[in-house]
């Protein structure tokens, strides 16, 4: 592996590493399957859980050929070759080391198990040989591998096993964890509310998935297995319901199924984990202490308090609910990007007269330097749907105190110049005022139609223009959004 490049050795690690785990969740689900008190479903439902975890396993010895394949000389086509892939070997091992793991918790209560460890520690020690000594003729070229795909078949001819992926209108989800009376439930009714965001408890959609694939118990499932019914779920959904851009998931109390999520949905997928102290949730619940400690109990059982490791964000939800808000609203309405355009004022559809009348304000500003930053016509005009008689000009002048009065004179000029073609609605403000983020209403829906605005920037060209205009009002004004705004 040393002789691997990075980006390789880490895939062959973490490969190798979830292979491992799907085999401990097999040995877990074929001990359960022989329970003598499961019921037929349950049984069924242990059946699909196995063909499942042995497609993903094979899917994952297949990966780490992929990686190994590459350590391997290419030899003569007349040398020996071996009857299985470096990864079978690896799997064999994974195997064995989960059964002398077994045997090392049995052999407490169990003599004959107590017998075996021995005798296995020394089958591993001769694995490990082996292995070592087919690397190193693989790597000479003394020895050929065969070739490492399995072509296993799972199901019908017509349903290969395939990684289910996000559907591209399941945009974004956020997924609430924490402990009892965190404020899980609050934090997802608010986006709900403010953002117009679909929520879902993740039992409901696992109980929907469970009810369409027939399965009796879908906790019962792996990990990965569970995430992939929640997903099938969203996507289902999402398809249905285009114009929905947003989903709240709750309560992720299990951390291993959430993870497996993320590694399916990636940053569609927003982890946000509310923490606060036991006295507070006791304090909120208007319940006895006992009570509060006895749902943390069984949620920290699944896993709940290790969701704070996975989280995109944590919430410290000992505030006011002000504070819980404003988080809330950063994460949940992110500021949008903003790719402004620059024109002239011949070039927007304007009539004649209005259009004159705007370039020589255009060049009266200009003028004077970089006294002025920004100049810009929004509403109509930038949006090419300017109508006679009816439309206004709307234009933002960001200007350095300095320059205020003379951009009042040019001001004055362009509305005589107008001769009441249009009416002219002016905001001036400086950076300062821009910076200090004390934004009226006015000025918060004038930035809000920058995003179609028509851009006279002065008094550089429009290429430096808009790294100007960026400089000045964008940066300070990052974090709030027209929503928060």
């Amino acid at each position: 592996m040393a002789a691997l490049p990075d980006k390789d050795r880490n895939r062959l690690d973490d490969t190798i590493t979830r292979l491992h785990t799907v085999n401990g969740r097999l040995w877990d689900t074929e001990d359960r399957v022989r329970g003598a008190l499961l019921s037929a479903a349950q049984v069924a439902d242990c059946k699909r859980e196995i063909d499942q975890l042995n497609a993903e396993r094979n899917l994952l010895a297949e990966r780490a050929d992929e990686v190994l394949g590459s350590l391997a000389d290419a030899g003569r086509a007349d040398v020996p070759l071996h009857t299985e892939t470096l990864a079978s070997v690896i799997d064999r091992l994974s195997v064995l080391t989960l059964r002398i793991w077994h045997s090392e918790r049995a052999a407490t209560r169990d003599e004959l198990a107590r017998r075996r460890v021995s005798a296995l520690h020394g089958q591993r020690e001769h694995l490990c040989a082996a292995l070592d000594a087919l690397v190193s003729d693989v790597v000479a070229g003394r020895r050929r591998l065969p070739v490492p795909a399995r072509f296993k078949l799972y199901g019908r001819d017509d349903a290969a096993p395939a990684e289910i992926k996000p559907s591209r209108r399941l945009r974004r989800v956020l997924a609430f964890g924490g402990l009892s009376e965190c404020g899980k439930s609050t934090s997802a009714e608010f986006v709900q509310r403010t953002c117009g965001a679909q929520r879902f408890k993740i039992g409901f959609l696992l109980r929907q998935a469970a009810h369409r694939e027939g399965l009796a118990d879908p906790y019962a499932l792996s990990a990965r297995r569970q995430a992939e019914l929640l997903l099938g779920e969203l996507n289902r959904f999402a398809d249905a319901h285009v114009d929905t851009e947003l989903f709240t998931i709750e309560s992720v109390h299990d951390d291993a199924s959430i993870a497996e999520i993320k590694r399916l949905m990636g940053d569609a997928l927003q982890i946000v984990y509310l923490d606060a102290s036991f006295a507070v949730r006791v304090e909120r619940s208007g319940t006895p202490a006992q009570a509060v400690a006895a749902k943390d109990e069984i949620k920290m059982s699944r896993g709940a308090h290790q969701v704070a490791a996975l989280a995109d964000h944590v919430i410290d939800n000992t505030g006011s609910i002000a504070a819980l808000r404003a988080q809330l609203r950063r994460i949940a309405a992110p500021p949008a990007s903003t790719s402004l355009r620059a024109a002239t004022p011949y070039g927007l559809g304007l009539p004649a007269a209005i259009a004159s009348a705007t370039a020589d304000f255009t060049d009266a500003v200009r003028a004077y330097g970089p006294g002025v930053r920004l100049a810009a016509l929004t509403g109509s005009p930038g949006e090419g749907s300017w109508i006679a008689g009816w439309s206004d000009l709307d234009l933002l002048v960001i200007a350095e105190h300095e320059a205020i009065g003379r951009v009042h004179e040019a001001l004055e000029q362009y509305r005589i110049a107008l001769g009441g073609a249009a009416s002219l609605g002016p905001t001036l403000v400086t950076p300062g005022e821009l910076t200090a983020r004390r934004l009226t209403p006015r000025l918060a829906f004038v930035l809000h139609q920058l995003r179609r605005a028509a851009l006279f920037c002065m008094p550089h060209p429009a290429s430096n223009c808009r790294r100007s205009a960026e400089a000045s009002w964008c940066s300070p004004l990052s974090g709030n959004s027209p929503r928060s705004s």
